[in-house]
């Protein structure tokens, strides 16, 4: 993972300023990149749409390498995408997942109770 990391200068600012001026260009590429080894296998049809022959997963730990602090918005244009490509629309499911999992694993604030106003006492 150490090689993916030392491409965080620069691809995740090239991938999602990108997709986010052309989507039904870059996200499907956000698609394949976040896939795991299993997403990408295809009948040998040569048609369109593919036919998937595994269910579509984040290569996690590849994707929190290549994004770092940028994770939350590269899944969020996975999840939220809205075009009709085959590849980037089965990521939209898997991103919701993990965008759910991230949120609800995430520390929760609590208020803390705010002092009395001295002048007030």
């Amino acid at each position: 993972m150490a090689a993916f990391e030392a491409w965080r200068d620069y691809l995740p600012a090239l991938v999602i300023d990108g997709a986010e001026k052309h989507p039904e260009a870059l996200v499907p590429e956000l698609a394949n990149l976040a896939g795991d080894e299993q997403s990408g296998i295809v009948a040998a049809s040569g048609e369109y749409p593919p036919i998937f022959i595994n269910r579509y997963g984040i290569d996690r730990a590849r994707m929190t390498a290549l994004f770092g602090d940028r994770l939350d918005e590269a899944l969020a244009l996975l999840a939220n995408y809205a075009g009709d490509n085959a590849y980037a629309v089965r990521a939209a499911d898997a991103a919701r997942a993990w965008i759910d999992e991230r949120r609800d694993s995430a520390p929760q604030r609590t208020e803390q109770p705010t002092a009395p106003d001295e002048a007030e006492s």
